[in-house]
């Protein structure tokens, strides 16, 4: 039976195991290495280290053992460490995504946007599957460069390319409100609601984007089909505290677009 070494898995059970193989086979190294990575999991660092070197100990090859030590030593902060690391295992494994994520990272970290930029890109390229999450990371950098555009259009290619993932469209329009670019947040619920049913909260962010350009008339549609999308939920996830203060919103929201029309509100 594989062993799972990830932080989901049953600590307890995980070690039990592996306690035994390592008992029956003291001189294999991927039975210290799986160990060392479940207290990596588990934030317990000295047994992780402790382990990694008795698997170094037992193979003269073992650079998934630098890629562990670079993934603790940035996770506690130490990224100085954590680039020696990651350096000794791109020295034997030149190329791989994951190391080249692993310094992407860092370098974000530590404020070198341009070079986590560059090895974000090239950790994508270099990965059959990309998750949602790397491309989040690589448009986040760029924010943090300054380029808002950058970041906004690789999210859209990223959505050519992986599909449309609500993550990154979400993050999109969080980068583009952030950055006062009400039209193309726009443009970016226009395109979420033509892939994924659209949900109230989501109506009700575009009735706020489309009361900041002066599109009232709009904008209170919007939040009337909110406020009916609402209306017709189950009364189980109508009564949620969430639903209730978005309906209250809403409530406010309107009311303020009708005292807009007074007389008494016209310039």
């Amino acid at each position: 039976m594989p062993i799972d070494t990830s932080a989901h898995a049953g600590f307890h059970e995980n070690m039990q195991r592996l306690d035994e193989e390592i008992a029956a086979h003291p001189k294999n190294a991927e039975l210290y290495f799986k160990r060392g990575e479940n207290y990596r999991n588990h934030s317990k660092w000295d047994l992780a280290e402790a382990d990694y070197e008795q698997a170094l100990a037992h193979t003269n090859a073992f650079p998934e053992v630098a890629l562990a030590q670079g993934r603790m030593a940035f996770t506690r902060r130490l990224f100085k460490e954590s680039d020696i690391y990651t350096a000794s295992f791109l020295k034997a494994e030149a190329g791989d995504w994951r190391g080249l994520l692993l310094r992407a990272r860092s370098h974000a970290a530590q404020e070198r946007f341009d070079a986590g930029i560059e090895d974000f890109e090239a950790s994508i390229a270099a990965n059959e599957r990309p998750a949602p999450g790397h491309f989040l990371e690589l448009a986040r950098t760029r924010v943090s460069k300054g380029d808002v555009d950058a970041a906004l259009d690789g999210l859209e290619a990223a959505r050519k390319q992986i599909g449309h993932v609500p993550t990154l469209y979400l993050e999109g329009l969080n980068i583009a409100e952030n950055a006062e670019m009400p039209e193309r947040a726009l443009a970016i619920l226009d395109e979420l609601e033509t892939h994924i049913q659209t949900n109230p909260a989501w109506l009700v962010q575009r009735g706020k984007l489309l009361v900041s350009v002066e599109k009232n008339a709009q904008a209170e549609q919007a939040f009337r089909d909110a406020k009916d999308k609402i209306s017709k939920l189950p009364a189980r996830r109508r009564n949620v505290l969430a639903q209730k203060l978005l309906m209250k919103e809403i409530d406010e929201r309107l009311t303020a677009l009708e005292q807009s029309k007074s007389p008494l509100n016209t310039p």
